[in-house]
């Protein structure tokens, strides 16, 4: 299955290549493309198409958007940034067929956030079943007073003998897709030395940015076309995948001790 995979990603490259050049504005839309999309929004809806339309403004955050797991992990605090997203591209390593490490780069045109011009997460994965056993990603260089990870909150304290009251302000984190290019380690010899709540919090920041490189390298940059025309079909409310390889609790790993955790 690996070999296969693998041969299928190398097939797919040039149409992948030509459709990061279409998104840029660096080719044209051919004939047959053009009856492809008015047959599938249907010929009414189809605006007049353009054979040359330059490159397609936020196309990156509205065809993110349009994924409910990648939807669901944007904020509304993080699409401002994501407006100047101009590709996201998934490359892996091999030893032999089997993948080893899964590269996630995000490309940025120049905004007022950060620094960076490139944002990027590696992945090592377990030899075994292909999950991931760690993460690296980018330290981002946030503005002055840009940083969307975090936000500022006012807290009335009262002395206990004064009955003085003043405000503190305290910066928390909160919820961002920007969250993706931290470094998480779950595997079994970091996880032996961390307490219980390390190794939740740790599994589950590593459940997230893994299903967000799934959903990525698997659905979105395939087919990013149509998740930016949402058009894509969807799962019906109320049904879940269903893997039958899975063992009868759902879960793909189990950590050193004894808890599960899924990818």
């Amino acid at each position: 299955m690996d070999a296969i995979k693998k041969k299928y990603e190398a097939l797919s490259q040039p149409i992948l290549d030509s459709q990061y050049a279409l998104i840029a504005g660096e080719r044209a839309v051919d004939q047959a493309e053009i009856k492809d999309y008015k047959d599938t929004v249907g010929q009414e809806a189809a605006p007049e198409a353009q054979t040359h339309i330059g490159a397609i403004k936020e196309f990156w955050l509205k065809a993110m958007k349009n994924s409910d797991v990648l939807g669901e992990e944007i904020k509304e605090c993080d699409e401002d940034a994501l407006k100047s997203l101009k590709d996201v591209r998934v490359s892996k390593t091999f030893n032999g067929d089997k993948p080893e490490s899964m590269v996630l780069t995000f490309n940025f045109n120049e905004n007022p956030y950060f620094s960076n011009e490139c944002l990027s997460k590696v992945f090592k994965l377990d030899d075994r079943d292909g999950n991931a056993v760690s993460s690296t990603g980018t330290e981002i260089e946030w503005k002055e007073g840009k940083n969307i990870t975090k936000s500022t909150v006012k807290k009335q304290q009262k002395h206990k003998k004064s009955g003085e009251k003043r405000t503190v302000q305290k910066t928390v984190q909160q919820e961002s897709f920007f969250h993706l290019f931290g470094s998480v380690d779950i595997s079994e010899e970091i996880l032996d030395t961390l307490k219980d709540q390390e190794i939740e919090e740790s599994i589950e920041r590593m459940d997230a940015d893994w299903s967000i490189a799934e959903n990525l390298d698997e659905e979105v940059i395939p087919f990013a076309l149509e998740y930016y025309l949402n058009v894509i079909a969807k799962m019906p409310e109320g049904y879940d995948d269903e893997d039958e390889s899975d063992d009868e609790d759902g879960d793909k790993h189990k950590n050193c001790k004894g808890k599960k955790h899924k990818h």
